[in-house]
């Protein structure tokens, strides 16, 4: 009883150090205000709902946190993604489908084992599939690219 116990608290620390990272490294990506005739650089970030950020390159649709079982015994896993596309016509065409792209995404996840995930390209190899997989559903090259801004896998 008391190995159990351990484990959920040590999961609990893994998740909390995770999210402080997380949010320590999306607040030093956040824009700052630029100066009339500068140039501004780098993309926003988002957490939380589906939220859309706007940048000087690219429009960003942060999808809300997923939390799913795997297909191993005992496998789940805590997910933050967000969708990148190329204009705001994009992200609103993101935002109508959200329902239906989470759904996606979910058995997308349900397919994967824990120890895929935690693979050097894990995080790589589900971006791709849910890009392939988004742009199968929007159309050609309406997502440029998938972020995984936050991810835990369990065991």
């Amino acid at each position: 009883m008391i190995y159990v116990i351990a484990g959920l608290v040590g999961l609990v620390l893994v998740a909390a150090v995770s999210s402080g990272m997380t949010l320590l490294v999306m607040k030093s990506m956040i824009p700052r205000a630029v100066p009339a005739g500068e140039e501004r650089g780098g993309y926003a970030a988002a957490s939380g709902g589906s939220t859309l950020v706007e940048s000087a390159e690219v429009k960003e649709v942060a999808l809300a946190k997923f939390v799913t079982n795997l297909a191993d015994e005992g496998g789940a896993v805590d997910v933050t993604l967000v969708l990148m596309v190329r204009s705001e016509k994009d992200a609103q065409r993101v935002e109508k489908l959200k329902n239906q792209i989470r759904d996606s995404i979910l058995g997308i996840l349900r397919t994967k084992k824990s120890v895929e995930l935690k693979r050097p390209d894990g995080k790589d190899t589900l971006a791709k599939d849910v890009l392939t997989k988004a742009n199968e559903m929007l159309g050609r090259d309406t997502v440029t690219r998938v972020l995984v801004t936050d991810m835990v896998t369990q065991p």
